[in-house]
């Protein structure tokens, strides 16, 4: 959420360093539940960009096939 608030401001690397933290601290279950709150919270775009810049820069592991199977249902 704290990314939301700031779309659009700057961009700091710290941000996506905490996203690659928190994604790296969950499962394959958690990492879909997360996708599920933010798709409730309308926020599921910033989320999963967000999760793809921490790949660039971090190398972060998670769950494409997850993450498109939830895009998918984005409306």
């Amino acid at each position: 959420f704290h990314l939301a608030l700031h779309v659009g401001y700057e961009f700091r690397l710290m941000w996506i360093c905490d996203v690659h933290r928190l994604v790296a601290a969950h499962d394959a279950a958690g990492f879909e539940r997360f996708l599920n709150l933010a798709k409730e919270k309308g926020i599921f775009r910033l989320c999963a960009r967000s999760i793809r810049l921490s790949r660039a820069w971090f190398g972060t592991e998670f769950s494409e096939k997850i993450l498109e199977c939830t895009e998918k249902t984005v409306i």
